[in-house]
């Protein structure tokens, strides 16, 4: 399985690149996980985006889904062009419900709902959805193969039940959107803390912690430092253009 990062920034990006959006590659699958302000800018430089099996929104904050309006756009003109076989599957959640109405209204994707325990089989991938703890409704999202897994936690504030779903796989893809003097302010508003997302890599114990989900304006030594204090073991944070094989 191949983690490929096309933007990691919340709720804005740095300039010249994106807010979150990640591409997940097995075999003749390829998955793009979320799509936020500036992802599609960047996608073509990874992947032929016409050849995108499925896309999933974890939930409906833009800096995780705005650029799917792009994404529309450059399907049309494939299927115009006859360059695109067909609709591109989507997976949504169904809250906002003015969201939901309007993604099952546009022809260039298949629309889908997403609800908890959800499974998927794609060639190659397997796909299951866990709730989240966010203001909306959102969902972490599990790949594994017979050989290697990832798990994204989406937005979501910390819980046990969580890590229980993420144990022992190869890539644990986590939001750190806070630092550690404001974890309180984190729980609060359904996001993860630089030491939330290190002591949730203590109980999962993943092959490799990529912390993502990063604010703009945070130095990034902080950030690291903050979560190889609490975390031992292999880390490190997204980047645009970072590629992991597990």
């Amino acid at each position: 399985m191949e983690l490929q990062v096309v933007g990691c920034w919340a709720p804005y990006p740095q300039i010249g690149q994106a807010c979150s959006g990640y591409l997940i590659k097995q075999d003749q699958t390829t998955c793009l996980l979320d799509c936020g302000h500036g992802v599609l800018s960047f996608l073509g430089c990874y992947t032929d985006v016409l050849k995108l099996n499925l896309v999933i929104i974890s939930h409906f904050h833009p800096d995780h889904y705005v650029d799917l309006h792009a994404l529309r756009h450059l399907i049309r003109g494939g299927l115009i062009s006859g360059q695109a076989a067909g609709p591109v599957d989507l997976f949504i959640p169904d809250e906002p419900r003015e969201q939901w109405e309007y993604w099952q209204n546009v022809p260039e994707f298949r629309v889908y709902r997403l609800h908890p325990q959800m499974q998927l089989a794609y060639p190659g991938l397997n796909i299951e959805f866990y709730p989240a703890i966010h203001p909306l409704p959102t969902y972490a999202v599990k790949f594994f193969t017979g050989q290697s897994s990832l798990f994204y936690t989406a937005d979501s504030a910390a819980s046990d039940a969580m890590w229980e779903y993420a144990r022992k796989v190869d890539i644990l893809l986590g939001e750190a959107s806070f630092l550690t003097a404001d974890s309180h302010l984190a729980s609060k508003l359904g996001h993860m803390s630089t030491t939330d997302l290190a002591r949730g890599a203590l109980q999962t114990d993943p092959g490799i912690l990529v912390a993502t989900h990063l604010w703009p304006g945070f130095d990034a030594n902080v950030v690291s430092g903050e979560i190889q204090a609490v975390y031992p073991g292999k880390n490190m944070l997204a980047y645009s253009g970072l590629n992991i094989e597990a």
